[in-house]
């Protein structure tokens, strides 16, 4: 049984379909602004706004790689499927995804979505 707040939906009973729409993207501006050339790894995590003991208090949404030149800067984008990536197991190892507002989080910043389905 999940007690949640939210409304909260399996996700395999949601349908490729659904998931496949659901999908969205993110760009995040890096640059450089060291005096030496290097490799940054940009990890992008999600967190919801209220913590409870299924929801993790930090997920792994999605990590990238770049190389930049001193000064240099770049765009990435992120693609986040709420199916894939901001779902929480059950106790009965049943993926369910909660609807409502959750943070998105790449390094000092956050920025709110809202998960409606």
């Amino acid at each position: 049984m999940v007690l949640a707040t939210q409304p909260v939906h399996t996700i395999s009973d949601m349908g490729e379909d659904i998931c496949e729409k659901a999908k969205f993207s993110g760009l995040v501006r890096i640059e450089n602004s060291g005096e030496v050339s290097g490799r940054h790894r940009v990890l992008l995590f999600a967190r919801p706004i209220m913590p409870s003991e299924r929801n993790p208090l930090n997920q792994l949404v999605g990590f990238q790689s770049v190389s930049l030149n001193s000064g240099e800067r770049t765009k990435l984008e992120f693609i986040i499927s709420p199916c894939e990536n901001l779902g929480t197991a059950t106790e009965d190892g049943l993926m369910v995804i909660e609807e409502g507002y959750k943070y998105l989080m790449l390094e000092d910043e956050e920025h709110p979505i809202n998960i409606v389905i």
